[in-house]
């Protein structure tokens, strides 16, 4: 009878492990929380209060971050893409996401809560990921013309702290180079320039340097060489109320202008982006509508302006098999507001207005305006945030990816970030 007995308890084992094998079996521990996902993008909701976390492995919305007060909009990511910081335009706030962790940290509100209004559209972190800087031309400060930076100090577990702004007068624009190391700070409407050394804020030393020059005429957009030693500076030109649009570029070792004369653009500058010795300078001239300049950065030769859509550009990323994709707010009624221009360095550029994205009802309609471009690794595809919603492009066609059921962003999406 023993024997029996033993023989049952051990039949009864080997059953609830076939059992568990097929159907899975409950512990009072609690199942662990799910890794993050190998590939990700986030994605921010402006009317829902959330971001959310795309797989862009298979295209499809996988999960949440978690709810915002500050109804995120656009985003940042840090240079070892360990954080991304989320601006609030609805507070003037930014918040600290753990990438890693997939969770959300401490917000803090930029400005004086009496000083109104306090918005910035440029944010940018340090490379150590402890100083978020946000422009912000209102801002009002004693003793002086609006304008400063914020500085917020973010600790390694989330917590974010207000520090003392640096005052720069009508600042609204930040661009930092490669590294992180410096940063460059513009007044469109000032004609100013500075450049900000991060690490020195609150050493005691002041953080900042400006570049004076009668060369800038309305300083919109910074991007820095691959060697980190020179900065070239967007002059926006008569697209902002200036003279003309061109190209200043300043020696970062010496914190001076090179040369007597900017480069100029005829297409406009507002937005470009650096590949080897080539910048694709891009902008929109009254009139004639928005172009592509590229530019040989090292001859300082301008190829053949092409053109695309117009509007304000301020968004602009290669994707795979040498596709440029730029976009643009405000452009007009009767043409989208992407453009997708395939080997735009060669002597027959080809150019696509994407057809624009469709309006879904209850979000408040955007119009086709371009708020985010993300190019996804190790994939022919672009995510695209386009009238709100987001857009799938393939590289490989320069049209829409065809799927049988698209992700679908319930509300007013703003920006994305891909990960990993």
């Amino acid at each position: 009878m023993k024997q029996l007995l033993q023989r049952a308890a051990i039949w009864t084992v080997i059953l609830c492990g076939i059992a568990c094998g097929f159907l899975g079996c409950s512990s009072n521990k609690g199942s662990p929380a799910p890794p993050p996902l190998v590939h990700r993008a986030l994605i921010s909701n402006f009317t829902n209060n959330n971001i959310t976390i795309a797989d862009t492995r298979r295209d499809i919305l996988a999960t949440i971050v978690g709810s915002f007060s500050n109804s995120p909009g656009f985003m940042v990511l840090s240079n070892d893409r360990k954080l991304t910081v989320a601006y609030g335009p609805v507070d003037n706030s930014v918040t600290i996401i753990n990438n890693a962790q997939q969770s959300a940290g401490g917000s803090a509100r930029l400005a004086d809560p009496n000083a109104l209004p306090n918005a910035s559209v440029s944010v940018t972190i340090s490379p150590d990921n402890g100083t978020i800087l946000a422009a912000i031309p209102n801002e009002v400060v004693f003793g002086q013309a609006p304008g400063a930076v914020d500085v917020v100090s973010a600790t390694s577990n989330g917590t974010l702290t207000r520090q003392p702004s640096i005052p720069l007068v009508s600042v609204r624009y930040l661009n930092a180079i490669p590294n992180g190391n410096r940063v460059v700070a513009m007044s469109d409407t000032a004609n100013k320039v500075w450049i900000i050394t991060p690490s020195l804020i609150g050493s005691g030393t002041q953080p900042y340097i400006e570049v004076v020059s009668s060369l800038f005429d309305h300083p919109v957009f910074a991007i820095g060489s691959s060697d980190n030693t020179k900065a070239y500076v967007l002059n926006c030109g008569p697209e902002c109320g200036g003279t003309q649009a061109g190209i200043v570029t300043i020696d970062l070792t010496d914190d001076t202008v090179v040369g007597t004369t900017a480069i100029a653009v005829p297409g406009g500058a507002t937005v470009a982006l650096l590949n080897a010795n080539m910048l694709y300078v891009v902008g929109t001239v009254a009139g004639i509508g928005g172009s592509v300049t590229p530019v040989d950065i090292v001859t300082s030769t301008l190829s053949p302006t092409i053109p695309i859509a117009d509007g304000y550009h301020d968004r602009i990323a290669f994707g795979s098999n040498n596709l440029l994709f730029v976009g643009a707010r405000s452009c007009a009624t009767s043409a989208g507001c992407l453009s997708i221009v395939a080997n735009p360095s060669s002597a027959s550029p080809k150019v696509t207005i994407a057809p624009r994205a469709p309006f879904k009802f209850p979000a408040p309609d955007p119009g086709d305006d371009v708020t985010g471009i993300a190019p996804i690794p190790n994939r022919t595809e672009v995510y695209v945030i386009q009238g709100g919603e987001l857009i799938i492009y393939d590289t490989t066609t320069a049209r829409r990816k065809v799927q049988d059921k698209p992700p679908d962003i319930v509300g007013q999406a703003v920006d994305v970030v891909a990960l990993d």
